[in-house]
């Protein structure tokens, strides 16, 4: 063979070897397997290995891999030339390599490619089989590359790969023909010259500079015996056409790994590794490592190999240790948590002894915070005018304490958790500042205030700092009625709450000043002067005796002058040093004791004037206050009552800002104390105390059957009409609710694992946990709230799109993707800085088309970076988009809809009672905006026209809700029918109550109504009772269907 060597630099020193192996993408070609071998083999000689599928495309990838050579670098390219290959791209493979050696100042690149598009005559005289890459200049690099040339004419020999006779050189060492320690190329070409004699492809060699010296390899040591556990795996590679013997165990492995395994296999070797000894690889182990994949054929094939132990994961150590290294970034910590389940399963194991308390919890984990921020957005809307009451109806146990105390959280952030923002008191004129260093009530304070003429004008409450706008804040108050059992200590209970929840936000001494000037108001003030004057005598009494015994010694002393004349100018003395400095020291000892009097806490002297009255105590200890006898009876005292409550909802609510007061556990309570608050709650209805909301959680068949029981005389003398409303018991919650929710159930196959999951403390599920339930989880938990910076910049942006009802929740959610991306953990500090709602606030905006525009902040005002809290997204929005959301929905949402929609069901209304149908709009308005949060969470949107009608069914028969969205018995003998919801959650759900009305409904003929009406519970008497029912039915057979959003909501 001619050399190539010419003139050029000599190659830098090989540091570091890289290669690049494009794998054959078609099997059963010329060898197969052979890629994957020359993987192996260069990796056994310490290569950096990557490799791809075959591109016809992918020259352009040999040059981008050549092109990171560094100085002392040997790249290996080896190319594929099984499919999409032609001359043409056979050259421009060739000559891009030729430039990239131009420009390289690597040591070495060598390039192989099995299948050549050169031509060699033959037979005839020896041909060359050697020439010279199409480098210019003189770069520093070494290049060469290897490729084979057909044979012409063709000569039918034995097919020839060029991969597979380098890979078995490298691994055998037998390349190294000058056994000189090292494996050049040239020593590559001359045995693939050897091997393929009589072949139909013959080796061909291009170099350039010292191409042919580049060392690839270095020749193998002598074969150790590697024992009978490997005898299986060493048959199979002979058997396989792999003779090259391996080195070593390890070696052994990993070409077996490498070269003939498939990727099932591979893994489930892999993993097998992190068994423990005595722990066989059994189908039930493979099972669990390959993850719900079939393991059966990888276990066969790594049985055929030998692979596997009897008793143990694997055949051996060796094993072992040479695939535990190829675990994969994440793999050894997954696949050891899914071993140690096992392991558990298999073994006693110790159960934990905590158990869940029955606790309400911001924590959201049924997904009903959707509803929370309904209820609370619809409180702070600006056309909900006070009194108002919202009836939150589910069993016991469904969740309708933490639904109220998310709620509450929401309009009042920290009062759930007794963390309630503070309230402060003063007139506009007095600023705020001076009002803060006023510190606690003292004497003289009591004493002024008693001269002076009762004040008129209450001073208005105001908050402190809070982490939502100043708008979006009302105080509200938590009342339990089951703690006042006696019924005629539940009004004094509601009132004590109201009062005492509230005025315990001032502090101290706003509190004391408050209660001072209330109590002023009804008490004798001469009285109370009367009391401090006495009380100041009691300090100087002790001063007055000293004056007096310092007079007497000065009389005594004047006398004895006279009696004693040797001694008189001495007495005389001493009278008058005692009389004048004794008179000086105790005038300034009154002085002090009587300013220390003055400057103590009113607490002590006028405890009763500073501090709230027991209202939960006799009323007579009012006559310890008031000295009008009146107040001494039942009369005064509740009259006295009521003039604190005035007080109090004076100072703190408004009509735009109502108090919003909360009562639960109302269907625990006896029925007389079920009655008094229903009492108690009709007196705020009635207008004696109109700027309140109230929020009821009850049972609404336990509060009716309560009702009937406190009022059974009266029950009794009702005639017995033939109407379709239920008794006195429902007749008074249709009064008292104007607003009906029902806390959401669960009731699909999702949300229930997912519970179990958090009592349980076991991580959600990598997949099939439901949307809501994991968007939810933790959501806002623990008082979290919005920035209201970001809340302000998302309803600018909203705007600027000029959303419709319709397409609102698009438009929040394309803002949200360009204005609020969210913030890392724990960035939102908490309550905002003054002038936080300055209009120079930095906003960006959508145009139309989608893209943003933003303002120039203020003149030294910088630009923030809005954060948020973590995990509020529900639906895929967040609690600021939503927030934002809401406030545009106010704006947008047209009354002209809602008539047309009112208009449509009016006939099956049939009300002519106003207050009735004021009844109806205002439960329209509510369903409206809480199915219109719902579509921003997900769910399907309802239609106006879907509201109007269950909001005719929420009025007309309000006794009838909680049947209307129970499961429908089946008739005897037949199967539950499944449910038409497109969007029930639960598989093979069946249909509710009013579905199955709904169907018979419209079925022509009284027989299959009468059906529906006897299985619902509703008829007794045939057909002839249907008459009753005729209202309901016209209503029902009209559409849109309304059963799936009854199932929801009712």
């Amino acid at each position: 063979m001619t050399s190539l060597i010419i003139s050029a630099p000599p190659a830098p020193a090989i540091r570091t070897r890289r290669a690049l192996v494009f794998l054959d993408r078609e099997a059963g070609t010329r060898a197969a397997g052979a890629d994957r071998r020359l993987v192996h083999a260069l990796t056994a000689e310490g290569y950096a290995v990557e490799t791809a599928e075959c591109d016809a495309a992918d020259h352009r990838r040999v040059g981008d891999f050549l092109d990171t050579v560094e100085p002392g670098d040997l790249l290996l390219v080896r190319w594929s030339t099984e499919s999409g290959w032609g001359r043409r791209e056979f050259g421009a493979l060739m000559d891009e390599f030729a430039r990239r050696v131009e420009r390289s100042d690597g040591a070495a690149l060598l390039l192989i490619v099995d299948f050549g598009w050169l031509v060699t005559a033959s037979p005839g005289p020896p041909h060359e089989a050697t020439g010279r890459l199409p480098v210019r200049g003189e770069p520093v690099a070494a290049a060469a590359a290897l490729t084979t040339s057909a044979i012409v004419p063709a000569r039918h020999g034995r097919p020839v790969s060029l991969t597979a006779i380098l890979a078995d050189g490298i691994l055998s060492g037998e390349a190294d023909l000058d056994r000189d320690g090292t494996i050049s190329v040239g020593d590559l070409f001359r045995y693939a010259q050897e091997r393929s004699a009589g072949a139909d492809r013959t080796p061909f060699l291009l170099t350039y500079g010292e191409g042919e010296l580049i060392g690839v390899a270095s020749p193998r040591r002598a074969v150790h015996d590697l024992g009978e556990e490997f005898g299986t795996a060493l048959a199979r590679l002979a058997v396989l056409g792999d003779a090259v013997p391996p080195m070593s165990a390890a070696e052994l492995v990993n070409r077996i790994y490498e070269v003939h395994l498939g990727p099932d296999a591979r893994q489930l070797l892999r993993r097998a590794a992190l068994l423990e000894e005595d722990e066989p690889l059994t189908p039930e182990a493979a099972r669990l490592l390959a993850e719900g994949a079939s393991p059966e054929e990888a276990l066969r094939e790594l049985r055929a190999w030998g692979l596997l132990g009897h008793d143990t994961p694997l055949a051996g150590p060796a094993i072992r240790q040479a695939v535990a290294g190829r675990l994969e970034a994440g793999e050894p910590a997954h696949v050891s948590a899914l071993l140690r389940r096992r392991r558990a399963a298999t073994r006693p194991v110790r159960p934990r002894t905590r158990l869940t308390g029955d606790r309400w919890t911001l924590q959201d984990r049924l997904g009903h915070r959707v509803h929370a921020e309904a209820v609370a957005a619809f409180i702070r809307h600006p056309d909900t005018r006070p009194p108002l009451t919202i009836g939150v109806k589910g069993p016991w146990g469904a969740g309708k304490t933490s639904l109220m105390r998310m709620i509450q959280d929401l309009l009042d952030p920290g009062a759930a958790e007794d963390r309630a923002t503070e309230i402060h008191l003063g007139r506009t004129d007095v600023p705020r500042r001076a009002r803060r260093r006023r510190g606690r009530v003292t004497n003289a304070e009591v004493l002024a205030r008693a001269k002076r003429p009762e004040e008129d004008d209450p001073d208005r409450a105001t908050p402190g700092e809070l982490p939502m706008r100043p708008a979006d804040w009302r105080p509200t108050v938590w009342f339990n009625p089951w703690m006042y059992q006696n019924g005629e200590q539940v009004w004094a209970g509601l009132a004590h709450e109201i009062i005492s929840q509230v005025t315990g936000r001032l502090p101290r001494g706003e509190r004391e000043r408050f209660w001072l000037t209330l109590n002023l108001s009804r008490v004798d003030r001469e009285a109370v002067r009367r009391r401090g004057y006495g009380l100041a005598a009691t300090r100087l009494l002790p001063v007055a005796l000293a004056l007096c015994a310092t007079l007497l010694f000065t009389g005594a002393s004047l006398a004895a002058c006279a009696l004693f004349p040797a001694v008189g100018s001495l007495l005389r003395g001493t009278a008058a040093a005692v009389g004048s400095g004794g008179s000086v020291l105790l005038m300034a000892a009154a002085a002090v004791r009587l300013t220390r009097f003055l400057g103590e806490s009113a607490d002590t002297a006028f405890r009763k004037l500073v501090r709230q009255p027991d209202l939960l105590g006799s009323p007579a200890q009012a006559q310890q206050l008031v000295p009008d006898p009146g107040y001494r009876s039942r009369t005064g005292f509740l009259h006295l009552v009521q003039t604190d409550m005035r007080r109090v909802l004076g100072m703190v609510a408004t009509e735009e800002r109502p108090l919003v007061v909360f009562v639960d556990d109302l269907d625990r309570c006896s029925p007389g104390t079920v009655a008094q608050v229903i009492e108690a709650v009709n007196l705020f209805l009635a207008g004696e105390f109109p700027n309140c909301v109230f929020v009821l959680a009850m049972e609404p068949e336990v509060v009716a059957a309560h009702v009937e029981v406190a009022y059974r005389d009266l029950a009794r003398t009702l005639p017995s009409g033939a109407e379709e409303r239920s008794g006195l018991g429902w007749r008074f919650l249709e009064k008292i609710i104007q607003l009906p929710l029902s806390v959401p159930l669960l009731d699909d196959g999702e949300r229930i694992p997912a519970y179990l999951r958090t009592l349980l403390d076991v991580p959600p599920a990598r997949e099939g946990v439901a949307s809501d339930a994991r968007d939810t989880a933790g959501a806002g938990g623990q008082g979290a709230q919005p920035d209201p910076e970001l809340v302000d910049r998302m309803e600018s942006a909203i705007r600027a799109l000029r959303p419709t009802a319709e397409d609102l929740d698009t438009v929040a959610r394309r803002v949200q993707d360009a204005v609020g991306p969210p913030a890392a953990p724990g960035t939102w500090a908490g309550a905002p800085k003054p002038g936080l709602f300055s209009r120079r606030t930095p906003i960006t905006f959508l145009t139309r088309t989608g893209a943003l525009r933003t303002e120039a902040a203020a003149p030294g005002r910088a630009a923030r970076t809005s954060p948020r809290p973590p995990h509020d997204s529900i639906g895929g929005l967040t609690a600021a988009a939503r927030l934002a959301a809401d406030r545009v929905y106010d704006d947008i949402y047209s009354d002209e809809n809602a008539y047309a929609a009112i208009e449509r069901v009016l006939p099956a209304l049939t009300l002519s009672n106003p207050r009735e149908l004021k009844r109806y709009v205002n439960v329209f308005r509510f369903y409206s905006f809480v199915t219109y949060r719902r579509a921003l969470a997900g769910a399907a949107r309802a239609s106006d026209d879907e509201v109007a009608k269950l909001a005719v069914l929420t009025v007309r028969w309000p006794h009838l809700l909680s049947l209307f969205a129970r499961d429908a018995e089946p008739p005897a003998g037949r199967d539950a029918e499944p449910t038409e919801c497109q969007d029930s959650e639960r598989p093979g759900e069946g249909r509710t109550v009013l579905e199955r009305l709904e169907r018979a409904a419209a079925v022509p003929g009284r027989q299959e109504w009468a059906e529906a009406l006897t299985e619902a519970g509703l008829l007794r008497n045939g057909k002839a009772g249907t008459a009753r029912w005729d209202a309901l039915r016209v209503l029902l057979s009209a559409p849109p269907s309304v059963a799936c959003l009854a199932r929801d909501l009712l």
